[in-house]
């Protein structure tokens, strides 16, 4: 058919068609260089919010450095990771010295989950002295960590000396077992939380006793020799 076609047309055929395939070419790769362009172009600007980002974690790290370590522990103290049971029993016992009452019956029961989401366990005693020990000691109570809230209370009373019946609900968590993504932005604590904080900062702490690691020595490896 081209053939056919009058030397004149088949002339301009011929001298427009390679400014045709250029011109074909240059829309295609031109349309994927732009979108190429435009994808570089998005990821600069993620790239720049990123590091904002990275660069606001940093200066608010390096405020914080000198106190987050400190207030780590205070929280961890109050809502442990683990069971507090044994450690509001130690903190009861101790209240019970200083007030000057005697506790016994002190029972514990089985984790629970609580309806707020925390693990849970009840523990009831029997405490008994003077009226004005046992109510020091109740009020003792609300001032020691791990952080624990008093169920039941029953009080007799019986020529001057007090009995009382206690229950209170002990608390504890798992930590987050994931950290936030590197761009994710942090704020630092808010005026209320630091208020939290300071409040169990007052708490009476639990004394913890760590045991040195044995000290090596340099005598026989067979104490039974010669």
């Amino acid at each position: 058919m081209f053939k056919n076609l009058p030397e004149n047309v088949r002339m301009a055929i011929s001298s427009v068609l390679p400014l045709l395939v250029v011109v074909f070419l240059f829309i295609i790769v031109g349309n994927f260089g732009f979108s190429r362009i435009a994808g570089v172009r998005q990821q600069i600007s993620q790239s720049q919010r990123d590091k904002a980002v990275l660069g606001q974690k940093l200066d608010l790290l390096s405020t914080v450095s000198a106190t987050v370590a400190t207030e780590a522990t205070i929280a961890s103290v109050a809502v442990p990771a683990g069971n507090s049971v044994l450690a509001v029993i130690w903190q009861l016992k101790t209240l019970g010295v200083g007030s000057g009452v005697l506790l016994s019956n002190i029972k514990a029961a089985a984790e629970v989950k609580d309806e707020s989401g925390l693990s849970r366990s009840d523990v009831s005693f029997e405490v008994s002295g003077a009226r004005s020990s046992v109510l020091a000691f109740l009020k003792g109570i609300s001032e020691f960590a791990p952080l624990v809230v008093l169920d039941k209370i029953k009080l007799n009373e019986i020529g001057g000396a007090v009995r009382a019946n206690i229950a209170l609900k002990s608390f504890w968590s798992e930590f987050p077992t994931k950290l936030p993504a590197t761009t994710e932005p942090i704020t630092d604590l808010t005026t209320e939380e630091r208020k939290i904080l300071g409040e169990l900062s007052a708490l009476r702490q639990p004394a913890f006793v760590e045991i040195p690691a044995a000290a090596q020595t340099s005598g026989r490896s067979d104490p039974f020799g010669p």
